[in-house]
């Protein structure tokens, strides 16, 4: 099996049982040491529901990603910007923003809608900031959906998430998730690395789980200092950023 990343062999790295009932094999890149299962039949059945019943912290990620998020889009655009959250789910961190007071928007081509109704994508033929979180581990073909991003929304800054590994993690580490069956993809900072080539792109990272594509890059220590004390600067938010909560009440009021 090729590596879907840079083309190079993999060889065979285990075998670990998917969804409590598939024996599904992993291979590993000897050049840029992505992990990839084999071909992912199961999906179908593993997105019967979007979200796994075992993400307990949700909730606490999308409001973390949610302060994330604004000062990245503060630092690299402007309060203005539009967003789109691609892979959005239920809409949780598109109303977060929202709330904040971002222009952002949803969409996902497997989930509900159930917290931004009425924010959805309506073909804005381009937006400034497009939001992949927990989005990359889920791609059977990554580049080719992240050139379709790049083409259709036409981003100045790719803003995702995907817990790396250095390259041999144990079976037994946590981010395959095997009982939900949907990661299918884990990548080290190689990997990403030669996506961002390839896109002609710049990668910017923190060296864990936050990254950014982009025509610039950015330092490792900007992005480490933005990914942990975002806490601190988030209480600011509210003298920079105008809430949406009310005004979208009252938008979403008029259409009933």
């Amino acid at each position: 099996m090729e590596c879907k990343i840079c083309g190079f062999k993999t060889d065979y790295y285990f075998k670990k049982n998917i969804l409590g009932k598939y024996d599904v094999t992993y291979y590993r890149c000897k050049h840029c040491g992505l992990i990839q299962t084999e071909k992912p039949f199961w999906l179908k059945e593993a997105y019967s529901s979007a979200i796994i019943d075992s993400d307990t912290g949700i909730l606490s990620r999308n409001i973390a990603l949610s302060k994330i998020t604004a000062i990245i889009c503060l630092l690299l655009l402007n309060k203005n910007s539009k967003v789109l959250d691609y892979g959005g789910g239920y809409g949780i961190l598109t109303r977060l923003l929202r709330d904040i007071g971002m222009d952002c928007y949803w969409t996902d081509k497997y989930a509900e809608n159930i917290f931004a109704k009425g924010f959805e994508d309506k073909n804005i033929s381009k937006y400034d900031m497009v939001t992949a979180f927990e989005l990359f581990e889920h791609l059977e073909n990554p580049v080719e959906e992240l050139v379709n991003i790049f083409g259709k929304f036409q981003p100045q800054v790719l803003l995702f998430s995907t817990v790396l590994h250095k390259g041999t993690p144990s079976k037994n580490w946590w981010y395959f998730v095997p009982e939900g069956g949907q990661h299918i993809t884990l990548y080290t900072k190689k990997s990403l690395e030669i996506i961002a080539e390839r896109l002609g792109l710049k990668l910017s990272t923190n060296n864990n789980d936050i990254h950014i594509l982009s025509k610039k890059k950015f330092s490792t220590i900007m992005m480490y200092i933005i990914s942990v004390f975002f806490p601190f600067y988030s209480m600011f938010y509210s003298h920079i950023f105008k809430s949406k909560t009310t005004p979208d009440h009252k938008f979403l009021g008029k259409k009933i």
